[in-house]
């Protein structure tokens, strides 16, 4: 754990040579993103313009694949350098040796999903960050110092390194730089708040009060899910039941580049019984390779129902939503860790230029999780504001996917599909399967 700018990648690039030449056979040098590694590592350089991979010698490397990122060494040993944004893709390669760049800003589950590798080749793996919050490695810093026969543990600040001075940091925070960032980033501080987050305050009060644990999940409540939905990029699918006000995230699905049919046979796995899907208002646009269909079409003809397509909205208006919600959310502790990780760390970007932190969200693992998270919430405001639902039969005013309102633009559209019944013939029924949860105030 070592402050910014005190060189780490530089210091693990030459550990990463040296550890290749020792024993031949496959490495691993892995940043957060894959467009990352070839930026910063593959063809970055230094201040004084030379190039990092500099670092190591000619004289070790017999081969460059430009297009891959992999060093073939003179030994035979080969070192690839990748982005755990897609770590998929080298299922079926048996490093002896990991280095993780930036662990603090890494997806938690990559190391649960590596580690296993590592121990049948009796491997070993180096994480080196600054702090971003409590995080995964703030978890990771801890079981080391309590295992000191197993693991190595640094922590440097610029009081250790020297490479900045106290007086320069404080020239930093003169020019704008927050104090609390400027904490962590020089002095590796856990205890400054994550800045930029948007729900720090509010993740603090739901692990004080003691809303992130394992709790019963109930097997007949109706359970909601909300999709982030990605093409060559990670999709997520949140869990949701809400009992009385609690609102509680049981379980999570996350992916990337598999179709539409693999979460489905996911959701199938699981033994729950399936309320509202909520989906991005993009759901409807045609995809060119798949026949001109809309996905929210594909996923109708992969079994799905009950499918509602949100209106759209400004991410501000979506983040204020789920503010809105945090405080009566109870997240199921050992499903949804990479949920509470993703909730802690959604932040803002921080603009090095004018000092400030600016309106967009860091484009890191967490955003896709937060992304499926402002779904849910968005749907929830929609389902919850009875005086924007027709009123029913039954005068309940609840009507979750407009059963019994036949102007509501989807129900057309699939109404045309199939006129005579099958799939979308639920349309012109005049009851709610879900009506008894209302009369018993489930949803109220």
């Amino acid at each position: 754990m070592w402050h910014r700018r005190a060189g780490k990648d530089k210091v693990f690039m030459a550990m990463l040579a040296a550890a290749a030449m020792q024993r031949i056979g496959i490495y691993f040098y892995i940043l957060p993103y894959y467009a990352q590694a070839r930026k910063v590592i593959w063809n970055g350089m230094d201040s004084r313009g030379v190039r990092n991979l500099a670092v190591i010698p000619d004289e070790l490397i017999a081969h460059k694949n430009n297009s891959e990122m992999i060093l073939t060494l003179v030994n035979g040993s080969l070192l690839y350098f990748l982005g755990s944004d897609n770590i998929d893709s080298i299922v079926g390669t048996n490093p002896l040796g990991i280095f993780f760049s930036e662990y603090s800003i890494h997806k938690p589950s990559v190391w649960n999903f590596l580690r296993p590798i590592l121990v049948e080749n009796n491997g070993f793996a180096f994480f080196n960050g600054t702090p971003r919050g409590r995080n995964h490695m703030y978890t990771m810093l801890q079981a080391a110092k309590r295992r000191p026969n197993e693991w190595f543990h640094e922590v440097l600040t610029i009081e250790d390194t020297g490479v900045m001075t106290e007086e320069q940091v404080e020239e930093e925070i003169d020019e704008g730089m927050d104090r609390a960032l400027a904490k962590q980033e020089f002095y590796c501080s856990f205890d400054a708040a994550l800045t930029g987050a948007y729900y720090d305050e509010a993740m603090q009060l739901m692990e004080t009060e003691g809303r992130v644990k394992d709790f019963h999940i109930e097997r007949y409540q109706p359970v909601d899910v909300s999709w982030d939905l990605g093409i060559d990029d990670t999709m997520v699918l949140t869990f949701w039941q809400t009992l009385g006000r609690e609102l509680r995230i049981i379980d999570v699905i996350a992916h990337n580049s598999v179709g539409l049919d693999w979460y489905v046979r996911e959701l199938q796995k699981k033994p729950y019984i399936y309320g509202n899907h909520y989906l991005p208002h993009d759901i409807r646009v045609r995809e060119l390779g798949n026949m001109g269909k809309t996905r929210k079409q594909t996923l109708y003809d992969l079994g799905l129902d009950n499918l509602i397509d949100l209106p759209k909205h400004s991410l501000q208006d979506g983040i204020n939503e789920v503010r809105k919600i945090l405080g009566r959310v109870y997240i199921h502790a050992t499903n949804c860790n990479e949920v509470v990780e993703a909730l802690k760390s959604y932040r803002r970007q921080w603009d090095e230029e004018r000092q400030v932190f600016n309106n967009t969200p860091m484009r890191d693992w967490s955003n896709h999780y937060a992304d499926s998270i402002r779904y849910f919430a968005m749907g929830h405001r929609e389902r919850v504001d009875k005086s924007k639902l027709p009123h029913t039969a039954h005068g309940t005013g609840y009507d979750p996917i407009h059963r019994r309102d036949p102007s509501y633009p989807y129900q057309q559209e699939e109404k045309q599909q199939e006129p005579f019944g099958g799939r979308y013939s639920h349309v012109q029924q005049s009851w709610d399967p879900l009506d008894h949860l209302v009369s018993d105030g489930y949803y109220s």
